[in-house]
């Protein structure tokens, strides 16, 4: 078994701080639907905001600097699944498989194929960050049953984001007969209940992020992705929405921003 960490709290986190937006003192701007939202009291006070090519607003000190360079690909499903942003191709593969669902931020998609999007410009397999949210449709963590939700098809090897049969959620990447995980058990999926799963790595560590706390890390033997050649999202009985590609890895802190810009208007 490979060396992690995990984050046995993050239910307990949530039961204090979730849906108590009004109470943090939200200081947001947005000037479009790229909008990033930071906290400006629960974690330190902001020095400066930056604004970004594509609309992005960020509170960039002290914390680490999300810039314009730094967005590959966002997808919010209110017009379609065609992206709203792209370093590379906007558009999928053609699929017609695919429903309209309220999602948790405006539309939402249902997918049982896979919506598949070219990986070229889209993703770096070097380093990155893939982060979208999802809600069971009929379906809960204790069903017995696996559920896919995103693929990654690198140079090295099929990266799973899924809901694993036993109750695991987080990322498996199979490169011949070797496989890899970076897993967490302890997150409880429920019917119609949104969640955010954000996976970021780089050389020797890869983080997983459910509703913007660090739930597992992996450092050893981890494997490296290589050039990522597509990527898709769906393949189950999930809504799915806010689908967002860095070029980089983020930080905890960034991985909370990331997820309260869209929790906040829950």
């Amino acid at each position: 078994m490979t060396a992690s960490e995990g984050n046995p709290s993050i239910n307990q986190y949530h039961q204090r701080s979730h849906g108590t937006a009004s109470g943090y003192g939200w200081l947001c701007s947005s000037l479009s639907d790229f909008g990033f939202c930071a906290l400006s009291t629960v974690f330190r006070p902001p020095a400066r905001l930056l604004a970004t090519a594509a609309g992005v607003i960020l509170f960039s000190q002290p914390l680490p600097a999300l810039d314009r360079d730094d967005l590959l690909f966002h997808a919010s499903f209110d017009a379609g699944v065609k992206a709203d942003y792209a370093q590379g191709s906007a558009e999928p593969k053609p699929h017609d498989e695919w429903q309209v669902a309220e999602g948790i931020k405006g539309q939402g998609v249902v997918a049982l194929k896979p919506i598949v999007w070219d990986g070229k410009a889209n993703v770096m397999g070097e380093e990155g960050t893939f982060s979208f949210w999802f809600s069971p449709v009929d379906w809960a963590s204790g069903d017995g049953k696996s559920h896919g939700f995103a693929i990654l098809s690198t140079a090295n090897g099929t990266v799973r984001l899924y809901k694993y049969y036993p109750g695991n959620l987080g990322m498996l990447m199979q490169a011949g007969t070797i496989t890899r995980a970076c897993w967490n058990t302890r997150v409880t999926l429920r019917q119609g209940q949104f969640h955010q799963l954000t996976f970021t790595w780089h050389p020797n560590e890869w983080t997983l992020y459910v509703d913007g706390l660090r739930v597992q890390r992996e450092t050893d033997s981890v494997l490296p992705f290589g050039v990522v050649a597509g990527f898709s999202l769906g393949g189950s009985n999930t809504v799915f929405d806010e689908l967002l590609i860095l070029r980089r890895s983020v930080t905890e802190e960034e991985a909370r921003i990331l997820y309260y810009r869209v929790a906040r208007n829950r």
